[in-house]
């Protein structure tokens, strides 16, 4: 059994919540992490994101640099406070919001790998749980963050775990790639045959209105059905929500996208909602509010 040691004794500077910043200073300045980048990007590394004026001071305080584990600070939901991410690498400028935040260890005794994939187990994220405290939307505290106990391997130890499981990491990272080229090839055959219409033999098809003959153009309401999700009810049974089952939400959508659907949110519903809402092989799903709002996925 490894030893235990206080998260704060392996700082290399006390922790810090992040910037706060009007909506009126975005568009121009360096990048800023959100609470979306951090959800939805398992590890982060040089991705395109707002920006927002900042001076040289504000740079030097709230700078993110690589290896810099970034957490949650608050959530609406009690499941996403003290959700951990890492900083794997910061090709430009770049900072976090308030919403975030950034710890910085002691690369001699401590990886912040490890302790990534600490946070990011069952332990560790139950660890971080315990600190949650639910008043309008959950959250953790800088000072009871730096307080919480961890397992501390010596550093070979600690090297030898995360160099492992950064290897699955780095080849899930190469497939998701290739998933992703490959997408964009779809999506651009799908559009050279049914938007530009040049499907294969189309040169000897008439075009009545741009589309080939016999074809129709209808309404998209008269082809699909559809309906707002919502009314899942609670955690616990009760009288009125009393049938289980896996909630989607908004921000799970990416994860969907990635292969690695939310499984750890389970809900009640009402029996009547279910019927309605209820998804089926082929069922294409959109957010309808928030970071990834109009990204569609077929379940």
């Amino acid at each position: 059994m490894y030893n235990q040691i206080k998260f704060g004794e392996l700082y290399l500077e006390p922790s810090r919540n992040g910037l706060s910043r009007s909506s009126d200073k975005n568009g121009i300045g360096v990048k800023v992490v959100n609470m979306g980048e951090l959800f939805w990007y398992p590890r982060m590394q040089n991705l395109e994101m707002r920006r927002v004026e900042t001076s040289d001071k504000e740079n030097k305080i709230f700078g993110l640099e690589d290896g810099d584990l970034i957490f949650a600070r608050r959530s609406l939901v009690a499941e996403g406070a003290g959700k951990c991410n890492i900083i794997i690498e910061v090709e430009h400028p770049t900072v976090f919001e308030s919403s975030i935040i950034r710890v910085r260890l002691n690369k001699r005794i401590a990886n912040p790998l490890f302790y990534y994939y600490y946070f990011t187990s069952q332990v560790g994220f139950g660890a971080i749980q315990t600190l949650v405290n639910e008043v309008a939307a959950s959250g953790i505290r800088s000072s009871d963050l730096t307080k919480l106990k961890v397992i501390y391997p010596e550093i070979k130890i600690q090297n030898r775990i995360s160099d492992f499981v950064n290897n699955y990491d780095e080849l899930i990272e190469v497939n998701n790639q290739r998933i992703k080229l490959l997408e964009e090839t779809a999506r651009e055959l799908y559009k050279e045959w049914f938007v530009r219409m040049r499907f294969p033999g189309n040169q000897g098809v008439k075009k009545v209105k741009g589309v080939p003959e016999g074809w129709d153009i209808e309404p998209i309401g008269k082809v699909i059905d559809y309906y707002i999700g919502g009314g899942w009810g609670n955690d616990e049974k009760d009288k009125q929500f009393s049938v289980s089952g896996y909630v989607i939400r908004g921000t799970d959508i990416p994860k969907v996208r990635a292969g690695t659907p939310n499984q750890e949110v389970y809900r009640f519903h009402k029996a009547s909602n279910m019927k309605s809402r209820q998804l089926i092989e082929g069922d294409i799903v959109f957010e309808t509010a928030g970071g990834s709002e109009g990204q569609p996925e077929v379940v």
